[in-house]
């Protein structure tokens, strides 16, 4: 049974515009988990994130390139443009390369076409696996939430210690729900409270979520 928090916490005071990333993949259960929980939060969201899974990359950056394989799990052809859409969903976008140049197509070019102007927060993940230790120097995830804090757009990263690398057309798993509800909750109190010591400051929120449910748990 699902336990949904945001029935518990209230919605954001106000709806703003979040471009949404990862490290992996436009196509992975956690990102399209999350992309619902903040729309159902009254938030414009898009997502502008790897064509395939790209973590551990950092901040690297690269131009985009044509698909010389399939997307991650399928989800657009070898021979795809460097840049693409869902076309039944536009706001959900790829990138074929690295998580900055994806965060970084977004805020300039993508979310623009939606927001009519700059992104109002950046938010990155859930991760799939935790990013502790000295994973954060590496994560894509962490490095795309970075590039945004850097470039004066307020940025959260999440990860979750559960799961592996899920389809969005797979039966969704429990962990990204919880997941989802719990970056929409703590994004929600961010937005209520205005940004606070985020605005043009440089740093980012970053919060890793621990295993949602006991081990015995399947």
């Amino acid at each position: 049974m699902r336990f949904d928090i945001l029935a518990i916490f209230p919605l954001a005071a106000s709806a703003v515009n979040i471009i949404s990333s990862n490290d992996d993949g436009w196509a992975e259960a956690n990102i399209r988990a999350l992309f619902d929980t903040l729309g159902a939060s009254d938030h414009s969201v898009v997502v502008s994130a790897p064509a395939e899974n790209q973590s551990g990359k950092g901040s690297k950056e690269e131009e985009p390139t044509v698909l010389d394989e399939p997307c991650q799990f399928n989800s657009c052809p070898s021979g795809s443009a460097a840049v693409g859409f869902d076309t039944s969903e536009p706001r959900l976008g790829y990138v074929n390369s690295y998580p900055v140049t994806a965060i970084q197509y977004g805020i300039e070019t993508s979310g623009p076409k939606f927001f009519n102007g700059a992104p109002d927060l950046a938010v990155t993940g859930p991760n799939v696996g935790s990013n502790i230790g000295l994973a954060v120097f590496i994560s894509g995830t962490v490095g795309a939430a970075t590039y945004a804090a850097k470039n004066d757009i307020p940025a959260i990263a999440f990860s979750g210690a559960s799961g592996s690398a899920t389809s969005w057309e797979s039966s969704r798993p429990h962990y990204s729900e919880v997941y989802a509800d719990l970056a929409t909750n703590l994004t929600n109190q961010v937005v209520a409270a205005g940004f606070r010591g985020m605005r043009k400051s440089g740093r980012f929120l970053f919060r890793p979520f621990p295993h949602p449910y006991p081990s015995s748990i399947s």
